[in-house]
């Protein structure tokens, strides 16, 4: 039933009007043991962001404020606990919480989650009062151990998803969450493959406020890595821009393409004030 459910068969019977079953939500423990599963097979690239009111250093190498990094390993191990089930949106399966942690000034904490079978996303947004007004982190892990070419009989290949992120600015919209449409596609793959990123329908989730479109065109794809030239890869002393990735390109993006037969893929991005992240599967 579960099968018929996801998979669109069954629609209903004629002759006896029967409707084909939907397969029940998750609990936050099944989401749980799901995402640890998931964190337990993340592979190098792991791709992180943080910002807001956070200290810093300030050393040649330290990770930046808003700035996208990668990572070979695990870095910190995010909190999987207590997420509830939310509507699934472009078969992207979704989850959110709230948390209120106990201190004074109360700290309030809101988790967005979503994720496919090769990977998933967190965005973490807290807010208070004072020094920690403000401050997020967003996170993609996933598992890169499939290192295939990019094929496609049209020399094309496309991806559908969503995109969800929070405002950085201006600071009177700080910590507001928004959604929307994620398209990825890679052209010209027998030559020379390039990544075109573009996410639209954007709106917050409070006000449904409309919010621009955002493009990020000819991303070179490097194995199944793409995005922007600032983006930051730790190596041996610290944080630092890679001279051989990315395009310069308004905004920041890094995205990986995940499966055996490049089912998935997912990233992190920052532009126009907001920081977020997209995962999207093959069309």
């Amino acid at each position: 039933v579960l099968v018929a459910g996801l998979s669109g068969c069954g629609g209903g019977s004629p002759a006896t009007g029967l409707q084909p079953a939907a397969p029940e939500p998750l609990t936050s423990d099944e989401i749980q043991t799901l995402l640890e599963h998931r964190l337990a097979n993340a592979t190098a690239p792991v791709v992180w962001s943080f910002g807001g009111a956070v200290a810093v250093c300030q050393a040649l190498g330290c990770p930046v404020i808003d700035a996208i990094h990668v990572d070979t390993r695990v870095v910190e191990k995010p909190d999987l606990a207590g997420l509830e089930h939310l509507e699934p949106r472009r078969d992207i399966a979704l989850a959110s919480q709230h948390l209120v942690l106990e201190r004074y000034p109360p700290i309030y904490r809101d988790t967005l989650g979503a994720w496919m079978d090769y990977g998933f996303f967190l965005i973490n947004v807290s807010s208070g009062q004072g020094e920690l007004e403000f401050f997020y982190k967003t996170m993609w892990f996933g598992d890169a151990r499939h290192t295939s070419p990019v094929t496609a009989t049209s020399d094309t290949a496309s991806w559908a998803g969503v995109m969800s992120g929070l405002r950085t600015e201006p600071a009177s919209d700080a910590g507001a969450l928004v959604h929307g449409d994620a398209a990825i596609t890679v052209t010209d793959l027998d030559a020379d493959p390039a990544v075109t990123v573009y996410f639209r329908n954007i709106s917050r989730q409070d006000t449904q406020a409309a919010i621009a479109d955002m493009t990020w065109s000819g991303l070179p794809l490097q194995g199944r890595s793409f995005g922007t030239a600032d983006v930051r890869f730790h190596g041996e002393h610290g944080y630092a821009r890679r001279a051989d990735f990315g395009a310069d390109a308004q905004g920041s993006l890094f995205g990986h393409i995940y499966g055996p037969d490049h089912e998935e893929v997912g990233g992190l991005f920052n532009r126009d004030g907001i920081a977020g992240a997209f995962a999207a599967r093959r069309e």
